[in-house]
């Protein structure tokens, strides 16, 4: 008798989290967060880069870009003008938009961070990661 070789189940890796960035809708980084070392980038050629193809993507599609794959390494972005946030990872997509989400809800809902960002926004200031307090604390409890 023959026996049925069981299907293959297809590999699957939880999120691993590769950058955080959050950038004026000009496309100047304001702050950024890059968990894995080995991914080097000149923060304002990504953004320059995202925030332009933001605009391709508004002014063609009349939708501003959300998601985007290149490879095994997927981007969301969510606009929050004056701002634009961008997470990049590797892996599972479900759970990396439920802490995307997060991250960008709980960024309107503090008024000191939010301050800090628009300040930033408008003077061209970029924001130190500081895993202590603020921004690098609540970026260090979702991601």
């Amino acid at each position: 008798m023959l026996k049925k070789k069981p299907a293959e189940i297809p590999e699957t890796s939880p999120e691993s989290p590769i950058l955080l960035l959050i950038m004026a809708n000009s496309g100047i980084p304001i702050y950024t967060k890059i968990f894995n070392k080995e991914w080097e980038i000149r923060e304002d050629l990504f953004s320059g880069f995202l925030s332009a193809f933001n605009s391709f993507s508004n002014e063609i599609f009349s939708e501003g870009l959300d998601r985007a794959s290149f490879g095994k390494y997927t981007i969301f972005m969510t606009g929050m003008p004056p701002l634009m946030s961008c997470y990049v990872f590797k892996g599972q997509s479900f759970l990396a938009h439920q802490k995307f989400s997060k991250f960008n809800e709980t960024l309107h809902e503090s008024e000191q961070i939010w301050k800090k960002l628009i300040s930033a926004s408008s003077t061209g200031l970029v924001i130190r990661d500081d895993s202590s307090s603020g921004l690098g604390k609540l970026v260090k409890t979702i991601f």
